[in-house]
């Protein structure tokens, strides 16, 4: 090295004095004694060149690595078999927000400060999707972008719910002693929101409706608060929710509880297999023809099952879900020929649903929380 390799190491001069068989005969000649002075120079020497050989043998300490980028990009080893294009699946880590396009099999990885245990609402929107913990502030993540702090008009605590469309979501109020949900739209601006009290003796709630409206549970029955402002109370239990269809427990004239399919359009059907209350909810197909339900198989793990209606037939998935199973543990592609859903790993297992069996497992990070955004 420049500097080292030019300056003789003290080793090397107490060498020469030993150079092999080429000595002249005769008697070596006598020694001159060393002075104090060159003996003192001489151990300074040896000092110096100790000195040179540690921080030669002690190389600097590598440079810490760069900050992990806030946005990072990939794709899937492979593309998603039998999933329609256009829509993305949304998921949420303990520090990261995903974005894959099922389309060209992208991923987009976006940090976000790391979540603590407490429930967290996440609402895709139209290039962009807002993470808000219910008890602090949240994020709003940009397609492509660095996550952002919410603005002021989706700041506070309480839930955050879709609403009828990409560019609205529903916010908790509070006025004095007043409770309401508002629809307001997500970039702060636009028309006057919508704002409804929350229901006096309500219990359980807000869900999401699927049609961009919102159900409470409570004393009285259940609540249904429609994207106008409109509030309708029915004697039933929610089971399930779709897309704007609900699955509830309700009691007819004569008293008795059956399984009804409230669908989207104002039809009900009343069907003859019985399913009990259950949280969470379970999820309907986007057609209404089937649901996911939570079960406890034999060996007492939480999984899932997919029951036919109005027939009642009945299909196990084989995903363990203990511990997870929650608002965003499964998804049905928008045809309802797959199943999107969480095990207990945080690993998005993708399920036939007329089989029952895992035909995917995507390369993700581990998540806790699944949605999707539709086309609109």
């Amino acid at each position: 090295m420049t500097g080292v390799d030019e300056r003789t190491h003290v080793g090397e001069v107490l060498d020469l004095g030993v150079l092999g068989d080429d000595a002249p005969d005769g008697p070596p000649p006598p020694r001159r004694p060393l002075s104090r002075r060159a003996l003192l120079l001489g151990g300074g020497g040896v000092a110096l060149a100790g000195a040179g050989a540690l921080a030669l043998r002690t190389p600097k300490p590598p440079p810490p690595p760069p900050p992990p980028a806030a946005v990072n990009r990939g794709r899937l080893s492979r593309p998603v078999a039998g999933v329609p294009p256009g829509w993305q699946l949304f998921g949420l880590g303990t520090d990261v927000v995903v974005r894959l396009d099922l389309a060209s099999s992208a991923v987009t990885r976006t940090r976000i400060p790391p979540l603590g245990g407490s429930q967290v609402f996440v609402v895709p929107g139209r290039r962009r999707v807002v993470v808000r913990p219910i008890d602090s502030a949240g994020w709003l993540v940009r397609d492509d972008e660095a996550a952002s702090p919410l603005p002021s008009s989706l700041a506070g605590v309480g839930p955050v719910l879709p609403g009828p469309d990409l560019d609205h979501v529903w916010i908790q109020t509070r006025e004095q002693a007043t409770t309401s949900m508002a629809l307001v739209n997500a970039d702060g601006w636009g028309s006057l929101p919508v704002v409804v009290p929350v229901p006096q003796f309500a219990t359980t709630g807000p869900v999401a409706d699927g049609a961009g409206g919102l159900l409470f549970e409570g004393v009285g029955g259940l609540y249904r608060i429609s994207p106008a402002g409109r509030l309708t109370m029915s004697d039933a239990i929610v089971l399930a929710v779709g897309r704007g269809d609900l699955l509830a427990l309700a009691r007819t004239a004569g008293g008795v509880w059956r399984s009804v399919l409230q669908l989207r359009g104002g039809a009900t059907k009343k069907l003859p297999v019985p399913i009990g209350p259950q949280l969470p909810h379970g999820v309907l197909a986007p057609d209404g023809s089937s649901v996911v339900l939570y079960a406890v198989d034999e060996r007492r793990r939480t999984t899932l099952v997919v029951v036919d209606l109005p027939g009642g037939d009945q299909r196990p998935v084989d995903v363990d879900i203990t511990g997870v199973a929650g608002d965003g543990t499964v998804l049905w592609s928008p045809d309802g020929g797959r199943l999107f859903c969480l095990d207990t790993d945080g690993r998005v297992r993708i399920a036939d649903p007329t089989t029952g069996d895992v035909t995917d497992t995507l390369d993700l990070p581990p998540l806790r929380q699944l949605a999707a955004r539709l086309p609109g």
